[in-house]
């Protein structure tokens, strides 16, 4: 938000703000004995007027510090209140950022070694709710058209919609368990959806490698995602099973060096390619 205008000084008011873009000023008669304070008065020319509660509220709280502020002859200066030297440095307002940016209850990070960086950060980013969903994007204060979910228009999207209950995500999820051979347990929120392969009736050896399939799963649905939201053409969801499918064999091939698969039996029967594999 920019606003165009300066502000102006009237020598005789008293400025009260008593809402967005809204300041009242009351005259103080030049015969009472009370000093005279500078009053401001604020000709807002927005190029977008605040859209969200929270904006709102931070343009009250900060036209209210200001509103009578005093000014004088003195030379100005600088002072970093949070900070004990009150002097500003970057340890200081890191530190700042840092406890009011995370919240206190995020979950551990859950790294698999076998996956690429890209894939881990992704995967922790919609586990704690940071990635640009339009609900997000909406609640961060970007003016959207709609916050409905691009694929299937049927509902918010959320991590939940995106991931979860889309059409296309939920036929993708019963598509990875009937892969597996397995039947999968039920996946409601986000925390289901990540601790997946903790709960699925896969034996512990085999765990970490469907968990590398899990994060593969939300790494293309993200990416199906942003293919339709900003591609011309409409695509399919009947490839994101086999890209699933091709980048979890890349990955634990190349990644995983004790462990020999066969695309075959890995495309057919993961399950049995991973008993057959010599790591095993």
């Amino acid at each position: 938000m920019v606003c165009e205008r300066d502000i102006t000084t009237s020598p005789h008011q008293l400025v009260f703000v008593t809402g967005p873009g809204r300041v009242t000023s009351s005259v103080i008669h030049p015969n009472s004995f009370q000093p005279t304070p500078v009053g401001l008065s604020f000709n807002w020319a927005w190029i977008r007027r605040p859209y969200t509660v929270g904006e709102r509220e931070e343009l009250i709280i900060l036209t209210n510090l200001i509103a009578n502020l005093h000014l004088n002859a003195e030379e100005d200066i600088w002072e970093f209140t949070y900070g004990a030297s009150r002097s500003f440095t970057t340890h200081c307002m890191r530190n700042l950022i840092t406890l009011n940016s995370y919240s206190s209850n995020l979950q551990p990070k859950r790294w698999n070694k076998i996956l690429p960086a890209k894939v881990n950060i992704l995967s922790w980013r919609v586990w704690h709710r940071r990635i640009p969903t339009r609900l997000n994007l909406d609640c961060w204060g970007t003016d959207l058209d709609t916050v409905r979910c691009p694929v299937c228009d049927d509902d918010t999207k959320s991590e939940e919609q995106i991931f979860i209950n889309c059409k296309a995500s939920s036929d993708t999820w019963k598509a990875i368990f009937s892969w597996w051979k397995i039947s999968g347990p039920p996946i409601t929120s986000v925390d289901d959806m990540i601790s997946l392969a903790d709960r699925a009736p896969i034996a512990s050896n085999q765990s970490k490698y469907f968990d590398v399939v899990v994060h593969a799963t939300i790494w293309h649905l993200w990416n199906y995602r942003n293919k339709v939201t900003f591609s011309v053409k409409r695509l399919s969801k009947d490839f994101i099973c086999n890209d699933i499918k091709l980048s979890s064999f890349t990955w634990i091939s190349s990644r995983s060096k004790k462990t020999s698969l066969n695309w075959l039996d890995w495309s057919c029967n993961p399950c049995n390619a991973l008993s057959s594999s010599s790591s095993l």
